[in-house]
């Protein structure tokens, strides 16, 4: 998850618990010192529409404009795609919006 705590400042929480900061200075994304990981703001027309996240081992994490995870690609190019229930999908699968539904594979599993 991405979240951002201000224009130049976001935190990227991982799914182990960690957290990292990164800060936006000359139109690059930065980590603390210690950090080998990178982040990339995805723009179109100037508009935030997402998140490229590189881990030190080279797992790439897409992200949406308000920082939920869409995909999970490693380094052999498998890559794990999430969606989430929305208004439309029926209360039976998901109670409310935002929910995950599925993770595939790039193989259709």
């Amino acid at each position: 998850m991405i979240i951002p705590i201000a224009d130049t400042e976001v935190n990227v929480i991982k799914n182990d618990g960690k957290t990292y900061s990164f800060s936006l200075g000359f139109k690059v994304w930065s980590p603390q010192s210690d950090i080998n990981e990178r982040l990339t703001e995805l723009k179109s027309n100037g508009t935030r529409t997402g998140w490229r996240y590189v881990t030190e081992s080279n797992q790439t994490e897409t992200y949406d404009a308000a920082g939920k995870l869409l995909s999970i690609k490693d380094v052999s190019g498998v890559t794990q795609t999430l969606t989430y229930s929305t208004a439309a999908t029926p209360v039976a699968v998901a109670p409310s919006p935002g929910l995950l539904l599925t993770v595939t594979d790039s193989f259709g599993r």
